[in-house]
């Protein structure tokens, strides 16, 4: 993932907390981390993106959502769906300027 200036992570953290109605004693190193680890989970399965892209974001934010949870191992199946049009979203040919 590309190293973010600080305040684009305290943008992204908040919006997690938002989300999950995480107290603002909820560490925001382990809120980074878990962005960076849903981040991580769905370009491997979708392809590469910013999270400036607000359809991966809301992806990458849902998984974060599941993972605070301990429900982590039923995203992919929840939003199978969204994960499948989000990537045909993402995908270039081979040899393609798209």
């Amino acid at each position: 993932m590309p190293s973010l200036p600080e305040h684009t992570w305290y943008k992204y953290i908040e919006e997690a907390r938002e989300k999950l109605h995480a107290s603002p004693d909820e560490s925001d190193d382990n809120l980074k981390r878990e962005i960076i680890f849903a981040h991580n989970e769905i370009q491997g399965w979708c392809g590469e993106f910013g999270l400036d892209n607000e359809r991966g974001r809301g992806l990458v934010l849902e998984y974060v959502r599941f993972l605070y949870n301990g429900q982590g191992e039923y995203f992919s199946t929840a939003y199978r769906q969204s994960i499948t049009s989000f990537s045909w979203e993402l995908y270039k040919p081979e040899g393609s300027d798209a």
